[in-house]
């Protein structure tokens, strides 16, 4: 694996590439001749490579004519939409404090089933429980130190680890015997409730991903502008999602759900308290066809045989929930392409992987 190197062109001959120009810590450049080529640089910089090798004068890129590379930009929007108030804050913590399984932390969320969503006719929303106190305060400001000392940092705020520690050593038990016993992670009744939103939002060809030549990197590759748009309606998902939340909360029991006033207004100022999740998507969407997308269904760039986008570059919508693993899912679904193993036609092993 050759580390330390940046993507910066590509040669090719026909529909075939045939080589990818790097270059170095130093500056230096390389070409590299390869059989299959993948890009599995994230969402961004995949986008980034594609539309800055389409400006390439020396070799005409097969996709410099598709103007579907960079669109269809999405991310989650992510927020709060209301506080909660548990009636048995023990039984509620029981049920969604985050667990611990195989040495593994899982975080309970709730969403609606697929008939009610598609009944309701909303996009894909997701609900999550964030617990406020004192100790989780503490044990973040521990747990920061603790990495900037062990990973030679600076270290700043050290006449506060002190106070920090006190503060969370009275927590120390409670918190070591519900994970041991309980395999749960320990929260302080006294902890404030809110219930965040993960939400799907409407795939825009108008939300997209430019460069920029005005401004380069030290390898000549063009600042990234984003232009993040979303459509709006989505409050009103987001609404229905919060309402059907807190009737299903308050008839089992477990509370009262105070949804956010202009989320119940459908006020467009709530769009302005949410924010992205840093769960990027798009840019190099899968389609049947070219007019539609930039790769097809085994991930190949349209108009070529072996230039591959892996990542959530290629959903074309997004859903709610976090893309790693469903982008994995593509990768290894594309891995079973080139082998043979999904029964399609098999193609040489890739040797250059952009990442």
């Amino acid at each position: 694996m050759l580390v330390g190197h940046t993507a910066v062109a590509f040669r090719g001959t026909g529909s075939r590439l045939k080589a990818v120009r790097v270059v170095d810590n130093q500056g230096q450049s390389h070409w590299i001749e390869c059989d299959t080529f993948l890009l599995a640089a994230g969402t961004i910089e995949n986008a980034r490579l594609l539309l800055h090798t389409a400006q390439d004068s020396a070799w005409p890129a097969l996709w410099r004519g598709n103007d579907n590379v960079g669109r269809y930009f999405q991310d989650h929007l992510g927020g709060k939409f209301g506080s909660f108030h548990p009636v048995d804050k023990k039984a509620f913590f029981r049920v969604f404090a985050n667990a611990i399984h195989g040495g593994y932390k899982f975080q309970p969320k709730i969403r609606m089933k697929c008939p009610a969503q598609e009944r309701e006719r909303i996009y894909n929303v997701q609900g999550i429980f964030a617990f406020e106190s004192e100790v989780s305060e503490h044990l973040v400001f521990l747990k920061q130190f603790l990495k900037a000392a062990l990973y030679s940092r600076k270290l700043t705020g050290v006449r506060d680890v002190f106070r920090k520690g006190l503060g969370a050593i009275r927590f120390l038990v409670p918190l070591m015997w519900k994970y041991v016993w309980d395999h749960r992670v320990f929260v302080p009744t006294t902890a404030k409730t809110t219930l965040g939103v993960q939400a799907e939002h409407a795939s825009l060809r108008e939300s997209r991903i430019t460069v920029d030549y005005s401004v380069t990197d030290p390898a000549g590759l063009p600042r990234v502008i984003l232009d993040w748009r979303v459509q709006g309606d989505e409050i009103a998902s987001i609404r229905e999602f919060a309402i059907q939340v807190a009737d299903a909360l308050r008839a089992a029991g477990m509370g009262e759900l105070k949804i956010d006033e202009d989320l119940l207004a459908l006020n467009p100022a709530y769009l302005e308290k949410m924010g992205d999740t840093y769960h990027q998507a798009g840019g190099a969407i899968m389609a049947a066809s070219v007019e539609a997308g930039v790769v097809d269904s085994n991930l190949c760039v349209f108009e070529t045989d072996n230039l591959y986008v892996g990542g959530a570059s290629i959903f074309p919508t997004a859903s709610n929930a976090n893309v790693t693993f469903t982008a994995l899912a593509f990768v290894t679904r594309w891995v079973d392409h080139l082998t043979g193993a999904s029964g399609v036609d098999k193609e040489p092993a890739a040797e250059a992987v952009a990442s």
